[in-house]
């Protein structure tokens, strides 16, 4: 129940519900008093905000060592950089994913279709909300979607389930048709997956164990922590009974399992490749050709002398030229996470203040949006105003990264990089007596990662030096 006073002009009252437990209807009634006219009880009007759901810290012991305290929302780089502090442990994996737990009811779904049914037999309270509010994260068929809702509907559907993606933008379902299907909520909890790739000598493997917990709610908080489906992991080799791999070399492994009564039979035999990151490309010149192009000429990677195959480089299927007028090659890197809250076609909402990074003619680009804005006066702490026409969809109560959009980097590949190098590309459309700065990476079937906390430098791609030319 909620008095509300009467006010002239009347004034806006906005509820709001972060979490929902059972079946709770959305309708709006006055009773009592002055006559209080509600606006329609559409359930578009709620969102929740999710990144507060959970707070605390906790610390992480593995054999005798602990780590600093743990925000119960860090990311995968945050625990990783942690553990391999410690003493016991040299290199490790992280990766991290939302939790999820089993709903009431299964769902009916079909591929491409923008809605989920309640299978025959069960109960889903759709329009009660026991699979939860709108913008409430679900997990099907493995995938994660939001409850979805309009601007129209006094309430939500009966009979059907609308989908949206994680940014609430509508969006048909990702697998395969199939009946009584499981759906799960997010609890507000996260899995994080740690391989233990490489401990400190003397180290034996052990559990990962929970110490200090103090997270909020304190009735609902809990760590668990759990070894995987692998049984049994091997290094190969183990640099004492056998040399190092050769890089690019091929390798046939097989195994089998011993007891007092003898061996088992081999398992199928796999092949591997042992690989790595390219290093940077070799022998870089760059020649003006015009007040407006110049030429790039690049080798492939020089060979270790030692641990690789003669044939390594041919793993490499692509090159990547990037140029700028500065040093910094930010163009596809965030400015901001998740700090674009709206757009209205004109202006962006911004949670965080990029007044002081951006000017007037800088050009960015939100999330994965695929179009460019250019910024005009005023820049204010909290807005971003931007040249109408951009294409760009106007979107509301949404997340997206603020990037900065400078000179797209050019990948070659394909038939101007086959043959004997040096290898060329044309650098076109530049500004004449403007100072740039080229530089390029080799690209081969190991993919990068993130390796810097900060975001900068994105991943661990190996670029060359850059090299001025004007």
């Amino acid at each position: 129940f909620m008095c509300v006073a009467v006010a002239t002009p009347p004034q806006v009252v906005t509820i709001t519900f972060h979490r929902t437990y059972g079946a709770l209807g959305s309708a709006v009634t006055g009773t009592g008093g002055a006559v209080i006219t509600a606006s329609p009880t559409s359930t578009a009007g709620i969102y929740v905000t999710s990144t507060a759901a959970m707070s605390g810290t906790f610390r992480l012991a593995f054999q005798g060592a602990t780590t600093p305290p743990l925000n119960s929302q860090m990311a995968a780089m945050d625990l990783r950089v942690a553990l391999e502090s410690l003493s016991t442990i040299q290199t490790v994996a992280v990766s991290k994913a939302m939790s999820y737990q089993p709903l009431t009811g299964r769902v009916d779904v079909t591929q491409g279709q923008l809605f989920v049914t309640c299978s025959v037999g069960d109960t889903c309270n759709f329009m009660t909300q026991r699979y939860g509010i709108p913008n409430t994260p679900l997990y099907i068929g493995g995938t994660w979607y939001t409850v979805l809702s309009d601007l129209i509907s006094p309430d939500m559907p009966s009979t059907q389930l609308y989908l949206g993606d994680m940014n609430n933008n509508p969006i048909g379902y990702q697998g395969p048709s199939a009946t009584f299907v499981n759906a799960y909520e997010w609890p507000r909890g996260y899995v994080w997956t740690v391989d233990l790739l490489l401990l400190a000598p003397g180290t034996s493997l052990d559990m990962l164990r929970p110490r200090q917990v103090n997270l909020s709610p304190a009735i609902d908080g809990t760590i668990v922590v759990q070894g995987n489906s692998c049984n049994q992991c091997y290094y190969v080799p183990d640099q004492t009974t056998a040399p190092a791999l050769t890089m690019g070399g091929q390798y046939y492994l097989r195994a089998d399992a011993d007891n007092i009564n003898g061996p088992s039979a081999f398992t199928p035999v796999v092949l591997a490749t042992p690989r790595k990151i390219p290093d940077a490309p070799n022998a870089i010149n760059v020649v003006v050709v015009s007040g407006t192009q110049v030429q790039v000429f690049f080798s492939p990677p020089s060979l270790a002398p030692t641990n690789v195959a003669p044939n390594y480089n041919s793993d490499i299927t692509a090159y990547i030229v990037q140029w700028d007028t500065a040093t910094t090659f930010l163009h596809g890197i965030s400015a901001c996470q998740a700090c674009a809250t709206a757009f209205t076609g004109t202006a962006i909402s911004t949670s965080s203040d990029l007044s002081t990074i951006f000017a007037p003619g800088n050009v960015v680009t939100l999330g994965n949006l695929n179009c460019q804005l250019t910024l005009v006066a005023p820049l204010t702490p909290t807005t971003l105003t931007v040249q109408a026409g951009s294409g760009c969809a106007p979107f509301l109560n949404q997340a997206f990264d603020v990037v900065y959009y400078t000179f797209p980097p050019i990948t070659v590949s394909g038939l101007p990089i086959q043959g004997t190098p040096p290898y060329n590309y044309l650098i076109q459309g530049l500004t004449i007596a403007t100072k740039y700065y080229v530089r390029i990476s080799a690209v081969n079937s190991v993919p990068v990662q993130q390796t810097a906390v900060s975001g900068v430098p994105p991943n661990n791609r190996q670029w060359t030096f850059p090299i001025a030319v004007t």
